[in-house]
């Protein structure tokens, strides 16, 4: 009786460490694709200014016929 009462508490210890692991692992995981899902996402905003910005420009150039105020 004593015998499997150990066995069983050894047994629980492993599978705790090892829930833990993963666990710290997966938490990792999506911490990093959170990070780069970030990254991607102000480099379209970036992106998405530059051309908003050069749509403005071409508008301007039109309008006016010159680029500078000179």
């Amino acid at each position: 009786m004593i015998n499997k009462f150990r066995r069983e508490q050894g047994i629980t210890m492993i599978t705790l460490i090892t829930t833990v692991l993963l666990l710290v692992i997966v938490t990792g995981m999506i911490a990093v694709n959170a990070h780069n899902s970030l990254q991607l996402s102000n480099l379209t905003k970036l992106q998405n200014d530059v051309q908003a910005l050069g749509d403005r420009i071409a508008a301007y150039y039109v309008k006016n016929r010159k680029i500078t105020n000179r």
